[in-house]
């Protein structure tokens, strides 16, 4: 907010990207404590629930390294993967997993002064099944025995200097090892005294099926050389005013919507190329929107409908497709990737209309 307050006030320009980039680190500090907090109360209700999808061990592994070599350079770290160049296909929950390795390197990066992070993966045949291991070395000062008491304690820092040094609610290991062990797996640590820390996921998982990469082709689709009308449909103030933000580079022509009834009004009124609904609505959600447009019949009812949540649970997204949207991201929108879904919806417009 601090941050905020300095570009509202329009201070030296060559402090606006420092400061741009407060914001952006401070907000993904709070959204990851905010996962941290709703993960930790799902599994204490019972109500985390996984997906089983196909993945490759190698691609995930580099990805997951990819995106943490800038923060490590920053830094003055290397990052160092150790990862069979054969592909290894294994069926689980990617998404989870790498939540759980983004916290052992987020923590690595934090804890190691200077030196090299080292990643090991790998899977070896298990029975029926592959052990999966995933292991992140730091080169920090170690865990003193009686913090490593209570390191997958819920909201326990390991010291108060810890806490006061990097903040945070002292969750993300005790998330990590609960999701580890409703994988059927566990994590552990081991960390001898001033010689850094080992943290080892270790999960069985079954043989997964090579899958073919989805077709990019639309995500660098030209640009159209009309404006496209948009129509964003959300119930906080706060939320319309963010994607306008976001939209203003591409030059739409945008309308905003705060409920379900107001934007079928509008889509009966008008023609639009794409629509942002947000899922999660009071009244008629988003759902429900939708497949009243699409029964609708009328001006709009094809358009594509890009819908937006923050519940990223594979039944809610997959009641936003069967609803009748044609595409769907995840709550809070980055830029890249909005970007990326209009494009290929006008892409898929102009592919219709040339047919």
């Amino acid at each position: 907010m601090a941050g905020a307050h300095v570009i509202r006030g329009e201070g030296e320009p060559r402090k606006r990207e420092e400061t741009a980039d407060l914001i952006v680190d401070a907000g993904r500090l709070m959204t990851g404590m905010l996962n941290d907090l709703l993960d930790h109360s799902k599994m204490e209700a019972g109500a985390m629930a996984l997906e089983a999808r196909d993945f490759e061990l190698g691609e995930m592994a580099r990805d997951t390294a990819r995106f943490w070599t800038a923060p490590a350079t920053e830094k003055g770290l290397t990052l160092d993967l150790v990862c069979d160049d054969q592909p290894v296909w294994l069926k689980g929950d990617p998404y989870r997993l790498r939540q759980i390795v983004n916290n052992l390197i987020s923590n690595a990066i934090k804890f190691t002064p200077e030196g090299a992070i080292r990643i090991v993966a790998g899977a070896v045949s298990h029975g029926e099944l592959r052990r999966l291991t995933l292991t992140v070395i730091d080169q920090g000062a170690g865990i003193a025995p009686e913090a490593m008491r209570r390191l997958f304690t819920p909201f326990a820092q390991g010291s108060a200097e810890v806490a006061r040094t990097y903040g945070g609610t002292g969750l993300g290991l005790t998330v990590s090892r609960e999701l580890a062990r409703l994988m059927g797996g566990d994590l552990t640590v081991d960390s001898p005294p001033g010689q850094g820390a080992a943290f080892t996921l270790c999960v069985d998982l079954p043989e997964g099926q090579p899958t073919q990469a989805e077709d990019q082709g639309a995500v660098s689709a030209p640009t159209l050389t009309r404006r496209i009308k948009v129509l964003a449909v959300d119930d906080h103030e706060i939320n319309r005013r963010t994607i306008a933000l976001v939209l203003q580079p591409l030059d739409v022509d945008l309308t905003t919507a705060s409920d379900g009834h107001v934007a079928l009004l509008l889509l009966e009124d008008r023609p639009f190329d794409v629509v942002l609904m947000d899922v999660n609505m009071p009244g008629i959600d988003g759902n429900e929107t939708t497949r009243r447009l699409r029964a609708s019949g009328g001006l709009n009812a094809d358009v594509p409908v890009i819908g937006f949540s923050a519940g990223t649970e594979s039944e809610q997204v997959t009641a936003c497709y069967a609803a009748g949207m044609t595409d769907w991201l995840a709550k809070p929108l980055e830029p890249k990737k909005l970007y990326e879904a209009l494009n290929r919806a006008t892409y898929a417009g102009a592919r219709a209309d040339a047919a």
